[in-house]
């Protein structure tokens, strides 16, 4: 017998509800958003979500049950590494699974 390894992906009406919630909360919401763009570095940090009204960034972070990049050794330092430079430079920094998203865990933190 052949296992085959699922992963937890969400649906796309979810992204778009958090996106909305994002709008309807904030007016400077940035999608893609680099991160030498809010403060001064020679990395090429990319964020999900930057939410400038509030100096926040918002990871998606998928992979969790299937060895994505987000849990493997390399994938999770640098993303240790693109988390403290943004708090060291006084941006707050959430993270949440796909399914947090499909469960609006954020509403309680965002």
């Amino acid at each position: 017998m052949q296992y085959v390894k699922l992963k937890y992906m969400t649906n796309e009406q979810s992204k778009q509800q958090f996106e909305e919630y994002l709008l309807s909360k904030y007016v400077n919401v940035y999608k893609e958003h680099m991160l030498n763009k809010i403060f001064e570095t020679k990395r090429k940090f990319r964020a999900d979500y930057y939410v400038e009204d509030i100096n926040s960034i918002i990871e998606i972070n998928g992979g969790q049950w299937s060895g994505g990049r987000h849990t493997r050794g390399g994938g999770y330092a640098m993303d240790l590494t693109k988390s403290n430079l943004a708090q060291f430079n006084g941006c707050k920094f959430y993270q949440f699974t796909y399914k947090q998203i499909d469960d609006k865990e954020y509403e309680k933190y965002i």
